[in-house]
This record gives structure tokens, C-alpha cells and sequence, in this order.
């Protein structure tokens, strides 16, 4: 008798998750962030740049959501690229100053 209730109860969560999940379909949101060596705010198209072609990125800015206040967390390039995978302050990562990896 007890593992009938608990085989009820079991199919009843069962049936109710299913309902949950397919009445709501579920959509993630697309993210790309581009990090670029050098690449200033003006050096893009749909920024104003009339010298510097950038049609993709100048697509993507009209289709999509731009966020135009981006700091990183360092002035060059692997302590930002290593606080960005890592989600941790330069100083506080094993990355501190840029490190140049020469590929023969």
C-alpha cells in the first residue's frame, strides 16, 4: 500500500514537470562578446567610423542590443582575457601582465 502512494505520488510530479515543460518553450538568449587587441570605441561602423569597414559588426549592432559601457579590468590584454573566463580581479588571478606566446 505505501509504495503505491509513493507510486502515485511519483506519477503525479512526473505528469506535472512534463505539462511544465512543454507548454513553455524555453529560449536562451544569444550572448557573443567580442574582445579585440586595440580596437577602439570609434573604430567601428555603426559607431561613426566612415574610414574602417565593419558591415558584420555593423549588422549585428543594428539586429541586436549594444552595450556601450564595457570596462575591462586591465589596460592590456591577458589579465582582461583571464578575468573574463575566470570572473576574478587581475590582481587577484595568476594572470598580471601580458604574456606573449610565439607559435613556430
Amino acid at each position: 500500500m505505501k509504495f503505491l502512494n509513493i507510486s502515485i505520488y511519483l506519477a503525479l510530479v512526473v505528469a506535472i514537470a512534463a505539462e511544465e515543460t512543454t507548454s513553455k518553450p524555453v529560449t536562451k538568449p544569444n550572448v557573443i562578446l567580442i574582445m579585440a587587441d586595440d580596437l577602439g570605441w570609434g573604430d567601428t561602423g555603426y559607431n561613426g567610423n566612415k574610414v574602417i569597414k565593419t558591415p558584420h559588426l555593423d549588422k549585428m549592432a543594428a539586429e541586436g542590443l549594444q552595450m556601450n559601457r564595457f570596462y575591462s579590468a586591465s589596460a592590456v590584454c591577458s589579465p582582461t582575457r583571464a578575468s573574463v573566463l575566470t570572473g576574478r580581479n587581475p590582481f587577484r588571478n595568476i594572470v598580471r601582465q601580458t604574456i606573449c606566446v610565439i607559435f613556430a
